[in-house]
């Protein structure tokens, strides 16, 4: 059975953020906690002052690595850094290591919600960095975006505009500006694709890049996301044929707040009145296509916005191989003896009051949708790991990122079918939330209150 998510709420059970919500102080704070995924924002000043170092950069590879333990993967991902903005850069300014929660290492691959995911190669921006505190992973001198997904401000090409998940910088140097410590910024090397989006700006004027490009149609105007359906887009001004040209969609993650590419294998024709593409739930960056309008990147740089938005009903998880030439739709295995998963809760969760709304949860999935998970014994301690125990805890440490209430890590394993084709199963599903220590959640089963 495959795994079916809504929106940004996939993988960690819309029913549970709902039952398990956060206090009055918490809403206020954040309006539209629903569409950004249990992320508070984080304040530009908050964390400016948080980080240690941060620079413009752009990611030049990516590598999955298994820490000492063979317990978590992160992605190791080399920055080409163009200028400082806070603190001091390392000696070996060539290859500034970032290091990002989850990623894959053969056919074992980790995925976590609310968190930052493995960036693009090529993929510009500001990054607000603190040393890495991950041990054991082999990677002495690496950083760690502060925030997670907050701490960094990823610039857009096509429209010289750049986002973060909660705010949307009109200009790449205003993103720069954003991150304004009271240090003269220093410029180390050139950035021609900031000078090039820059000169396209004022040679077209101030608003986003490009006039030429309009869509005219979507059709159809809803669709599931990651189970192979097509968008048809009709318009004029794409190109005769893609080159360079792209489609994205709203970012499922974030709410919107940013786009994600579709991958090159899924764009099944480009001409330069109609284009079809697979409606992606592992875009470049590996986020799902969320619901909004649709953003086409003609061949020649310039871009139309449809006029309609697409709704996304749900999306189903993928699961790509790291050469990036398969997405598959992984399935669950049953690993207890009535077919599906056995959860268990961590020492600190088992006789807390968050125990109650997660057991309606867990009965408002099932009869959703007909995977049988069910509540096991108790975990004999709070890790999250990759451990053949599905465990529920709150944090027991500093595990989770600056101003994230909660997230879900799914374990996927892949294997060869008897036609020789990888396929992807997920084995494990931890969940770990903020400690009430520093958080104040209502339990339910009413809604949260607030004003």
């Amino acid at each position: 059975m495959t795994t079916l998510f809504p929106s940004c709420a996939h993988r960690i059970w819309l029913f549970f953020i709902l039952a398990l919500s956060t206090a009055p102080t918490v809403l206020r704070a954040q309006t539209d906690s629903a569409l950004r995924c249990l992320q508070v924002p984080l304040g530009g000043a908050a964390r400016t002052q948080a980080a240690t170092l941060i620079v413009e950069a752009q990611v030049l590879d990516a590598v999955g690595t298994w820490d000492a333990g063979h317990h978590r993967i992160y992605t190791r991902q080399r920055l080409r850094v163009f200028q400082v903005l806070k603190g001091t850069l390392p000696a070996d300014t060539a290859a500034l290591t970032l290091l990002v929660e989850g990623g894959q290492v053969g056919l074992a691959r980790q995925e976590l919600t609310n968190t930052l995911r493995p960036l693009a190669v090529g993929q510009q921006g500001v990054f607000f960095l603190v040393p890495a505190p991950w041990a054991g992973v082999g990677a002495p001198g690496a950083y760690a975006a502060y925030g997670s997904a907050q701490g960094v401000i990823a610039y857009d090409q096509a429209t010289g505009t750049a986002a973060d998940p909660f705010k949307t910088y009109a200009s790449w140097p205003a993103a720069v500006a954003e991150a304004a410590s009271g240090q003269v910024p220093r410029r180390l090397l050139p950035n021609p694709q900031v000078a090039a989006v820059l000169a396209a700006k004022r040679r077209k004027g101030s608003g986003p890049l490009g006039t030429t490009a309009t869509v005219l149609s979507l059709s159809p105007l809803q669709l599931t996301a990651g189970v192979g359906a097509v968008l048809t887009i009709r318009g004029s001004g794409f190109g005769a044929s893609q080159g360079t040209g792209n489609v994205q969609f709203k970012n499922a993650d974030d709410g919107g707040g940013t786009t994600d590419q579709a991958r090159p294998a899924d764009y099944l024709s480009w001409t330069d009145t109609q284009i079809q593409v697979r409606v992606p739930s592992l875009g470049l960056n590996n986020h799902p296509a969320g619901s909004g309008t649709v953003r086409v990147v003609a061949a020649d740089g310039t871009i139309a916005d449809s006029a309609v938005p697409l709704t996304i009903v749900y999306a189903v998880a993928n699961v790509g191989n790291t050469t990036g030439n398969l997405v598959d739709e992984p399935n669950h295995v049953a690993t207890n003896s009535t077919g599906g998963l056995t959860f268990h809760f961590g020492t600190n969760f088992q006789n807390s009051a968050a125990a109650a709304p997660w057991q309606r949860a867990l009965a408002q999935w099932r009869c959703s949708t007909g995977i049988n998970w069910e509540l096991g014994s108790a975990a004999a301690s709070n890790a999250i790991a990759n451990d053949n125990q599905n465990v529920i805890a709150f944090d027991a440490g500093t595990d989770l990122p600056a101003n994230i209430l909660g997230r879900t890590t799914t374990y996927y394993q892949g294997c060869y079918d008897l036609r020789g084709n990888v396929v992807f199963y997920a084995n494990e599903i931890d969940q770990e939330f903020a400690s009430p220590s520093t958080i104040q959640f209502q339990y339910g089963p009413a809604l949260a209150v607030g004003t």
